[in-house]
């Protein structure tokens, strides 16, 4: 199915399938951008419940800085490892924990953003996506 999506001045046509069993890892952007959880609090409070345990030695492979393009914005963003949980920090905004779905998905801890990490066959991570509305926007790790 093709949806016309409109930014601005900016047209485009964004592929999107339908998946009935899985997790949304995005919110509305209103409500991602709003700062209002709303009629999502349900939701909000059932991620750490349904968060998966990962191994500190896998998270640890997720570490690091990873750099790219949102639109025409730059965006640096910092991934740490602290007391067997990961936290980023997107361009120096304040820090947020990311609460893992999957062993390589997870949600933004009280934001509307799902981010996926792409990795090597050594399970060391080389991108991490951020998925919005709009689709998936991958960064490229860079340290």
């Amino acid at each position: 199915m093709r949806i016309p999506v409109r930014w601005s001045r900016l047209h485009a046509f964004i592929e999107m399938g339908f998946a009935a069993d899985e997790m949304m890892l995005e919110t509305v952007c209103n409500e991602a951008y709003g700062g209002e959880e709303g009629g999502w609090s349900s939701q909000v409070m059932e991620r750490d419940e349904t968060a998966v345990k990962i191994a500190q030695e896998v998270l640890a492979k997720y570490v690091g800085t990873y750099s790219g393009m949102y639109l025409q914005n730059p965006i640096t963003i910092e991934v740490m490892l602290e007391d067997g949980e990961l936290f980023f920090q997107k361009n120096n905004s304040a820090r947020r924990r990311l609460i893992p779905k999957s062993e390589t998905s997870f949600l933004e801890d009280g934001g509307g953003f799902g981010y996926v990490f792409t990795v090597e066959g050594d399970g060391m991570a080389t991108e991490i996506s951020e998925v919005h509305v709009s689709g998936a926007w991958p960064f490229s790790r860079v340290l």
